[in-house]
């Protein structure tokens, strides 16, 4: 896969019907986020239970808004030469912006799996 917004944008193509799925089940596992931390009093086993559920709803959160931000890319229908070099320096920053939310959940988890 290529960092760039032209590979980003291929990917978001090739996976844009899962969008949907990735909405819902963002909605799933925060309403079971809330629902687990309500019990995790009883339990200790499920406060790890709602945190996982909360950091994987905020991973499906963050990849339906790649898929949606990288469906069509702005520079592309840019014909203007001004807007054009805008609207790619703001795709770059969507990269970046997006590769750190990526990694984000994903580290959360590996810190709540660690005890970090």
């Amino acid at each position: 896969m290529i960092f760039s917004p032209k590979g980003f944008n291929e990917l978001a193509v090739k996976y844009a019907h899962l969008k949907k799925s990735f909405i819902i089940s963002t909605v799933v596992l925060i309403v079971l986020f809330f629902i687990l931390g309500n019990m995790s009093q009883q339990t200790p086993y499920l406060s790890f239970a709602a945190m996982l559920a909360a950091i994987l709803g905020a991973e499906a959160f963050f990849i339906a808004g790649f898929l949606q931000y990288f469906g069509k890319l702005d520079s592309s229908t840019s014909i203007n030469s001004f807007w054009y070099s805008v609207t790619l320096a703001k795709e770059w920053l969507e990269v970046v912006m997006f590769i750190v939310l990526l990694l984000m959940p994903l580290a959360m988890a590996v810190m709540l799996a660690y005890g970090v």
